[in-house]
């Protein structure tokens, strides 16, 4: 699927290629956890195996992070996303943060675990 890389990142042009061999859209939401509302979202692409590839903006390699709905949905609209869950409370507070979730949810993949819990 993809190109295999250790640190598990897509762009956006790729995507949707990751999509259609299996990966599903997984949302997360940026700000305060628990609290509405949100500063915007965070995407990761979960492939079969369970491995995560955060989205990456292709212009300059840095974390995709969308800040409306329309942004997201015209996002969604590109890449063909099924059943995808939009989270309306904070689940990560920064760039930081989906970082070290991304990382703790690769390390959870290797060692067996699909699922993801936030």
């Amino acid at each position: 699927m993809g190109d295999r890389t250790d640190n598990y990142v897509v762009f956006e042009r790729n995507a949707g290629r990751e999509i259609e061999q299996g990966a599903v859209v997984k949302l997360f939401a940026r700000g305060e956890t628990g609290v509405k509302p949100v500063e915007g979202w965070y995407i990761m692409l979960q492939r079969p195996d369970g491995h995560c590839l955060l989205l990456l903006n292709s212009r300059d390699a840095t974390v995709k992070f969308i800040k409306t709905v329309i942004g997201l949905f015209k996002l969604l609209d590109r890449i063909p996303a099924r059943d995808v869950t939009v989270p309306l409370e904070g689940q990560v507070a920064d760039n930081k943060a989906i970082w070290d979730l991304h990382a703790h949810l690769n390390q959870q993949a290797a060692g067996g675990d699909k699922t993801i819990a936030v």
